[in-house]
């Protein structure tokens, strides 16, 4: 607990939604190994997405560019979700309409931090930030383009369907290690600075 203290307050937030989003793909994973639906969590997750991934973005602006109006994309993003889960396509279905909306949502708001933080004053804190927005922007890309063509994905073999899924599922697993990597030396690092000053 100290030494995520220690961490920048928008490192905070992104650790937050790092380790709840671990959590409940694991639960995901589980509940599958023991043929239980899982769908229900793909609309808690997209909700929870949406929600710290926004907010951590915004600390982002507020620090490095001009900062978008919180409030505002935050209730129109979460009614949209909501929306879609009681009305069109519920707790018992894949939620490709909101996930397809919050990954687009989420590779602009990539974009906008690329554009706002080019002049600015490189440091330890971007240098890791750029990182891992950098992991975002290719997880976010290559789930939007599946999602997209999940339809026209029908068409094609099943075998060839499952390597689309599987490159996508690797594609995930190695940006969490690297995260994961980064954020472990993050904390390494304080460690030591903790233990030098005692």
């Amino acid at each position: 607990m100290i030494l995520y203290r220690s961490l920048t307050p928008i490192l905070k937030i992104f650790g937050i939604y790092f380790l709840v989003s671990n959590c409940i793909e694991m639960l995901s994973l589980s509940l599958a190994e023991n043929n239980i639906s899982n769908l229900f969590l793909f609309h808690v997750n997209t909700l929870i997405e949406f929600w710290f991934l926004i907010i951590f973005f915004h600390a982002s602006d507020k620090k490095y560019g001009k900062k978008f109006p919180l409030d505002i994309v935050l209730s129109i993003g979460v009614i949209m979700i909501m929306v879609n889960t009681l009305f069109i396509q519920k707790l018992d279905t894949f939620n490709s309409y909101s996930a397809t909306l919050v990954n687009i949502a989420l590779l602009i708001s990539s974009f906008r931090f690329f554009f706002n933080t080019m002049d600015a004053e490189i440091t330890d804190e971007l240098k890791t930030l750029k990182v891992v927005v950098s992991c975002l922007l290719l997880v976010f890309g290559t789930s939007l383009i599946v999602l997209l063509f999940s339809n026209a994905m029908l068409d094609i073999s099943t075998t060839y369907q499952l390597y689309i899924w599987a490159f996508r599922g690797i594609l995930i697993l190695v940006t969490k290690v690297i995260i994961g990597f980064l954020f472990a030396n993050l904390l390494y690092l304080s460690r030591n600075k903790l233990m030098s000053h005692e």
